[in-house]
């Protein structure tokens, strides 16, 4: 269900902002600025918008999250993943950490 949406423009100066999720989270978090706290709320969302960041500010706002995340933006939770084991097991497979 459609809650809220933002029109990309291009480059903005807009607020509530955090550097640390990048652009793409950052939209993810503005939009989920409009949301209550702590409801157990789901939100999803694909790779380019996805960071460990992002999944750890919407974890602290009371949000469950699904998304998946590319291989340069883990940090170091990669380690800690299968990976080539993975790839033989077929589609529909999955791994977390």
């Amino acid at each position: 269900m459609l809650y809220d949406f933002e029109v990309y423009t291009g480059k903005s100066n807009k607020t509530k902002t955090k550097p640390e999720l990048l652009m793409g989270g950052n939209v993810v978090y503005r939009l989920t600025r409009t949301l209550p706290r702590n409801v157990n709320y789901k939100v999803f969302f694909d790779n380019f918008f996805s960071s460990i960041s992002l999944m750890s500010c919407l974890k602290n706002d009371g949000f469950w999250a699904v998304a998946t995340i590319r291989n340069d933006r883990l940090k170091g939770a990669q380690n800690h993943l299968q990976s080539e084991e993975l790839k033989k097991s077929g589609r529909g497979s999955f791994d977390c950490c």
